[in-house]
């Protein structure tokens, strides 16, 4: 080959990768038409190299490829678009990476994107390197490219670390790692448990192992655990610092162990880069360690059959290969491809100083013969080239998985549900367990959950996860939240390789799987007693009705001796009585209970879902019987509070009452009688119950307008006669409070309990009483700041409705502690004897009820910021945006419990607000709870803005204004403005050989927010729109570039309209008029032509002719001809 005929070969090589798309369809024309051709013409002056293409992936799975990159920056970690390499999302690339700086060690590595591992290895200087790409210190590691396709990649030296993706899996599930580690032993074989680091049981590692030794050469190597095989390699010494690694794969065992090997114990480094959570799909690694023979030519790839032999390599395998040199004195080149593969995928190895190994590992694809093909640069440099096996990635078999077992259903609390049984949880998690045949496979499940037991509609049909990557074992699913009624659900697995089970067989109890009920039974609103003894008292109610979806558990009753009962109290249900199981029962007898005792009764509904009814709107309460007669004799004052009592009532006794109450010692007359008030005065004597007011309460009432028993006091009205302690004493003191009605009980008090701010001070009590109270009775707050020591103020409640009444207590300074009680008198204002003067009342069972007045603090700064323009789009701080209507979002806290605070937020064009364009306090008064909240701006200029934000509480304190968020000066910007229009872009024909069009235009700077990129458009047609049809979008330059070579689906002698748009940070874009260009075409035997156009083959000369090589039956050749000035051509065939 002449020197002219060797350049044009190497310009074709270097342009192989650009080239490629367009030369494809070239080469396979002139194949068909040259394939027979024996001869070539000699000393042609135009010259073609004929380069026939192979496909790269010639197993499912794995893809090789050969594609070098260099990072943008030095010693920082950033993003590699790995999608224009043809790298799918999700994939798992393997990147080798090299050090060529010959004086220095230098940092390298890669890992997944958003990853915070520092996953780089300090390579060694590489020795014998003598110029830019001459020769590397190499190290290999696998990578998880994330859904756009992107790692990150990391350069200590950006002029001497490269990167190069040499092929890519695209299944299976790789965890990275970068765990350092020794063996803890020297030259023997030791077990390392790698549990700790997350490595599962008999899951596939990557480990690195590293030479730092300076001095010496060092064996290093990995295996399986009980393996015989002496997996390790001797590495060249690190002599300029870092080390000397290589990557090799090992699958740990059941207990996720592997055994390491160092010559020397802490001459050798050890990495667990990762491990595969789920292999490749269809594939299981085997280990092996043998030795490849060497090509047996200089610079000539050359096949390798890894079936026979100590390799016994299946078909179609993966295979992982390290190659290496121990020459001395001199750098190597070595490569490993897919047999018929035309990517040159060789590296160059810097020598190996001192002796030990110099290597590189990458994976290859074997074919179905199990062959792969080797290269190396000089066979003259002795025997010290090494290709290992070091492992290979066998195929497996697919069976479809088995039906789903084990399953179960629970509520969101995890409590299990019958098969057949109702819940009152709409949200149910369905648990079932995934096996495959296949060992291996990763699987994913479809469910379906259906109110239909033929599943002929189904509410949910999900499909879990997106692709099949659950291990095989239990698992489950959590549905949404489903509606009151019956539901069924069924399940099936589907493997990795798209083979699916049938469905999990149904588990159907009483036509359902499961049933959900939400309803509840209604309240009971009219319980009652009918008959008390001293042990048991009758109630009675209404009985309830019901939804009817689940149907009736049982009512239950629960009672207790002080106050109102809750559902933490005794209570009765359908274990006790099986009455109540039965909604339409009205009534029960509780047994059990204490003689002379008061109980408060409730009841409620339960279903059998589980849900519970609230508890009876009015609460029952009644006084057991104690049986026996008890007198007491008890002097009554003449006069009291102006009345005037005679002496024949002085006798009283009680008789089936409760101790202390009292009753006339004469027979009760219809017109004199002496009764315990409970709802009315029709309850006969020996069923009374406890009246709610102060120990000893007792109410006549008299008809009878001639009795002077009472001397004219309570002729038509009701008398309360109160002793807070019990009679029996002489000169004991009774109060006698007079009402025109039958006295009413405070039923609930609520509000007074809550700390209250100084600068709000006061607090307001609700007071809820049995029933509409009659006039001549007040309801009060009686209160103390002194725990009662001084005398006690009285507030007066004011009616809200009906029978709720509201009182607020006055504000007191900071630090008091109020202490208070609500009641009902007939007084105004009863300072002295308030006990005498009390009809009911409510004391937080003699606790009382209190707050403390506290100090006000300010609010705190908002927090959570962030700023959106239309449609909820977040705006990242320091951006710019088209939007003039910015919505700032901002969280509001407070250290005082229940203030309301208002907020204000002030935006700017100034950074330290010197100016504010809005100053706006939204509420206008201080009524927003604590959280997150949002404000929305009138439309704003274009420019720098900025925004911050302060709150203040209703007390009127403020706190500070929040930090701002800037970044790049700002916290955002806008810009509405388009970019200056662009030239026209200046078109050139980069030559003959191809169609290529080479664009350049002038610089276009946008004075706002600056010009991000330009965006290149492309038609065969003049055009205005570029989003007219048949205008295509030819590519992107990064500002401050002003210059793109299209190659892309270019036709030769074709005249092609490019337009030039200059978008600028905001995302305005200006295009610019179009230019055009018509292709070259391609000069061939003196004849201008379309590469479509068939022509006739020249006639060659033999002598020309090279054979390439041979695959199968066709033979390769590679020959040039030229046309000469009269045409003439050499004889032959």
């Amino acid at each position: 080959m002449n020197k002219l005929t060797e350049s044009r070969t190497r310009q074709f090589e270097a342009a192989n990768a650009d080239f490629r798309a367009g030369l494809v369809h070239f080469a396979l024309g002139f194949t068909y038409l040259f394939r027979a051709a024996k001869h070539l013409f000699a000393g042609l002056a135009l010259s073609l190299v004929l380069i026939t293409l192979f496909s790269q992936k010639v197993n499912a799975g794995y893809t090789e490829k050969f594609v070098s990159w260099t990072a943008a920056g030095a010693g920082t970690w950033e993003d590699k678009d790995l999608s224009g390499d043809g790298v799918p999302a999700n994939a798992v690339c393997e990147i080798v990476i090299g050090n060529m700086e010959n004086a220095a060690e230098n940092l390298g590595g890669v890992r997944a994107n958003g990853s915070a591992i520092d996953r780089y290895v300090l390579l060694q200087e590489a020795e014998g390197a003598v110029s830019a790409a001459d020769a590397y210190q190499f190290v290999t590691m696998f990578v998880q490219a994330d859904a756009s396709s992107i790692i990150e990649c990391y350069a200590q030296d950006i002029a001497n670390i490269t990167f190069w993706l040499v092929g890519y899996w695209d299944s299976g599930t790789y965890v990275e790692k970068f765990s350092s580690f020794t063996v803890g032993a020297s030259a023997a074989w030791t077990v390392k448990d790698l549990t700790g680091d997350g490595v599962g049981a008999n899951e596939i590692c990557e480990i690195t192992v590293a030479n730092n030794n300076d001095i010496d050469e060092q064996e290093a190597g990995v295996r399986e655990v009980g393996s015989a095989i002496e997996r390790k390699i001797l590495l060249v010494r690190a002599e300029g610092g870092g080390v000397v690694p290589v990557s090799l794969i090992v699958k740990a065992d059941a207990s996720s162990q592997v055994e390491v090997y160092a010559q020397t114990d802490g001459n050798i480094n050890l990495y667990l880069m990762g491990y595969w959570s789920a292999n490749p799909t269809g594939f299981t690694y085997v280990s092996t360690f043998t030795t490849i023979s060497n090509p047996s030519a200089n610079v000539t790839w050359e096949d390798k059959d890894l079936s026979a032999g100590d390799h016994n390599v299946p078909a179609n395998s993966v295979v992982e290969i390290v190659t290496g040199h121990d020459v001395p004195t001199s750098t190597s080149t070595l490569g490993m491809r897919a047999n018929g593969s035309a990517l040159s995928r060789q590296f160059d190895i810097s020598e190996a100083e001192a002796g030990g190994l110099n290597c590189v590992r990458a994976h290859v694809s074997a074919d179905a013969s199990s062959i792969m093909e080797t290269y190396y640069d000089n066979h003259n440099k002795g025997p010290g080239y090494v290709f290992y096996l070091t492992g290979y990635w066998e195929p497996v078999g697919n069976t479809a998985p088995t039906a789903p077992t084990n399953l179960g259903q629970y509520d969101s609390n995890w409590s299990s549900i019958t098969w057949g049984a109702w819940t009152n949880y709409n949200v149910i998690r369905a648990t079932f367990t995934l096996d495959d045949p296949d060992v291996g496979d990763t699987l994913q499940f479809n469910i379906q959950v259906s109110s239909h037991s033929d599943f002929s509609f189904n509410y949910i049909n999900s499909t879990s996860p997106a692709t099949a990557t659950l291990a095989q074992a239990a698992t489950n699913y959590i549905t949404t939240a489903l509606a009151n009624g019956t539901w069924y659900w069924r399940v099936m697995a589907t493997d990795i390789g798209g083979l699916s089970s049938g469905y999990s067989s149904a588990t159907v109890v009483n036509g359902k799987h499961f049933g959900v009920d939400k309803s509840s039974p209604a309240t009971v609103d009219d319980l009652s007693w009918l008959k008390v003894t001293t042990t048991t008292v009758k109630l009675s109610w209404t009985a309830i009705a019901h939804d009817g979806y689940s149907g009736w558990s049982t009512y239950e009753v629960y009672y207790k001796q002080d106050g109102e009962p809750g559902t933490g109290d005794t209570h009765w249900d359908s274990s006790n009585a099986s009455s109540l199981g039965t909604r339409t029962t009205a009534n029960v007898t509780i047994t059990g209970l204490t003689a002379n005792t008061t109980y408060y009764f409730k009841i409620r509904g339960k279903d059998e879902a589980g849900n519970y009814g609230e508890l009876s709107s009015n609460s029952c309460f009644v006084q057991t019987s104690s049986g026996t007669f008890i007198y007491a004799d008890v002097y009554w004052p003449g006069t009291w509070n102006g009345w005037t009592v005679t002496t024949n009532l002085s006798r009283l006794y009680t008789n089936n009452m409760p101790s202390g109450y009292c009753k006339q010692t004469s027979t009760p007359t219809t017109n004199h009688e002496c009764k315990m008030s409970l709802y009315d005065w029709s309850t006969d004597w020996g069923l009374l119950a406890g009246v709610p007011s102060y120990d000893q309460v007792l109410t006549f009432y008299d008809t009878d307008t001639n009795n002077a028993a009472l001397s004219g006091a309570i002729t038509g009205n009701y008398l309360t006669v109160v002793s807070p302690t019990s009679p029996g004493t002489d000169g004991q003191k009774f109060g006698f409070l007079k009402t025109s009605a039958s006295p009413v009980y405070i039923y609930s008090v609520s509000g007074g309990t809550d700390n209250v701010n100084a600068d709000v001070c006061s607090s307001t009590i609700t007071i809820t009483l049995s029933d509409s109270k009659c006039a001549e009775e007040k309801v009060l707050i009686r209160y103390s700041t002194s725990n009662w020591t001084t005398a006690t103020p009285f507030v007066t409640a004011w009616l809200s409705s009906y029978n709720i009444y509201k009182a607020t207590i006055p504000g007191q300074a900071a630090g008091k502690t109020v202490k208070w009680y609500a009641m009902t008198s007939t007084v105004e204002n009863p300072v002295s004897d308030t006990d005498y003067l009390t009809l009911s009342c409510e004391t937080n069972n003699g606790n009382n009820y209190s707050y403390t007045i506290t100090n006000p603090q300010a609010p705190n700064a908002p927090t959570a910021h962030a700023q959106f323009v239309s449609g909820w789009t977040s705006l990242s701080f320091g951006d710019w945006t088209q939007y003039q209507t910015i919505r700032a979002t901002f969280t509001i806290t407070d250290n005082n419990a229940g203030d309301t605070l208002q907020f204000n937020i002030q935006f700017s064009t100034h950074s330290d607000f010197s100016f504010n364009y809005i100053n706006s306090t939204s509420p206008a008064t201080a009524t927003l709870d604590e959280g997150a909240t949002n404000y929305v701006t009138t439309a704003l200029a274009n420019g720098t803005w900025y925004w911050r934000v302060m709150a203040t509480d209703d007390g009127g304190l403020s706190g500070p204004y929040s930090s701002g968020t800037a970044v790049s000066g700002r916290h955002f910007g806008i810009d509405t403005i388009d970019p200056p229009t662009p030239a026209a872009p200046i078109l050139a024909r980069a030559d003959n050989m191809r169609p290529r069009l080479d664009l350049s235009w002038t610089k276009v700077e946008d004075l706002l927010s600056g010009t991000s990129n330009y965006l290149i458009y492309r038609a065969t047609f003049s055009f205005t729109s570029v989003g007219a049809a048949n205008v295509s979008y030819a590519g992107t330059a990064d500002h401050p570039a002003e210059s793109y070579n299209d190659t892309t689906d270019l036709l030769p002698n074709t005249t092609y309209f490019y337009c030039i748009a200059a978008r600028d940070y905001a995302g305005n874009t200006a295009k610019s008029a179009n230019s055009s260009k018509r292709t070259a075409r391609i000069d061939i035997d003196g004849e201008l032509t379309d590469w479509s156009t068939s022509v006739t083959a020249p006639k060659i000369n033999a002598s020309t002719v090279t054979a390439v090589t041979t695959k199968g039956s066709v033979s390769y050749y590679e020959w040039i001809w030229r046309d000469k000035p009269d045409d003439e051509r050499s004889e032959g065939t």
